[in-house]
């Protein structure tokens, strides 16, 4: 109920909007922090940016979108993480919602240039090499959540320690030690380490490419391991992502397949408007 409550109180906020601004493109993404970090690269005068309301999250975003478009609400988009789907070939439920290039919008900024003006100020490292490495190490975990939404294992990743299977300053994950997390951490599950290495290997035999598969979080939390011995005091994962979208500009977000769908969403769309 409570889920319903939020979507609906965000759903009424954009149908009094829409009584003053008729022409203003509604976008609807995932949660807060997406909501501002694309409203940095979303033409302001002409289109708006709406998460959910409590909880967020995907599910809720695309329900939202669905509640806007069964009330035939014209210029609506979403703008949601690909995460797996582009991996195992699923199709989008509309042609008006607009995947990440990549996994997810902290994947997507990592493969941009605004990682490398990040490491700039953090590391001493060179970029591409550091990226690699943490896409690398993410790597496994990722795997791991993929098979379980795939096969409806539901587990849970919150409180997993990466330092326990994260093995610095090599930067590369131990798999088996990153197994024994995971099920440690879901007993219910049943799902021994085998399992979980077992479903390692079914996603690495379609090699993909690593930011198909990668969360950003994981990625980030690895990052700030990696800033533990290197800086004077270690990053958070959540000041890492705040850094990283702050350094994230539109001339990064134009380079990307995300860019390119809002401007085909325009072409069918108009006179609504998205892209700067």
């Amino acid at each position: 109920m409570r889920d319903l409550v939020g979507r609906n109180s965000v759903r009424n906020v954009i149908f009094m909007m829409r009584q003053v601004e008729r022409h203003k493109t509604v976008l609807i993404v995932e949660g807060d922090s997406d909501s501002r970090s694309f409203s940095r690269l979303v033409r302001v005068s002409h289109c708006k940016t709406f998460s959910p309301g409590y909880p967020g999250g995907k599910e809720q975003a695309l329900a939202l979108f669905d509640d806007l478009k069964q009330k035939k609400l014209p210029g609506v988009a979403a703008l949601v993480d690909a995460d797996c789907d582009r991996f195992w070939g699923r199709n989008r439920s509309h042609p008006d919602i607009c995947w990440t290039s990549v996994t997810d919008r902290e994947v997507m900024i990592i493969q941009s240039q605004a990682f490398a003006a990040f490491v700039a100020d953090n590391f001493a490292a060179d970029p591409g090499v550091l990226r690699l490495q943490i896409l690398n190490a993410s790597f496994p975990l990722g795997c791991i959540r993929t098979m379980s939404r795939r096969n409806q294992w539901a587990l849970d990743f919150k409180g997993v320690d990466f330092s326990a299977f994260t093995e610095i300053p090599t930067i590369r994950c131990n798999e088996r030690a990153c197994c024994l997390e995971v099920a440690g951490r879901n007993p219910i599950s049943g799902l021994s380490e085998d399992d979980l290495m077992a479903a390692i290997a079914l996603v690495r035999a379609r090699n993909p490419n690593l930011e198909d598969v990668v969360c950003g979080h994981d990625a980030t939390e690895i990052l700030s391991l990696v800033s533990g011995p290197t800086l004077a005091k270690s990053l958070s994962y959540g000041q890492i992502e705040r850094q990283l979208a702050d350094r994230y500009e539109p001339a990064h977000f134009v380079q990307t397949s995300t860019y390119q769908e809002c401007v085909q969403w325009e072409s069918r769309n108009a006179p609504y408007l998205i892209n700067i």
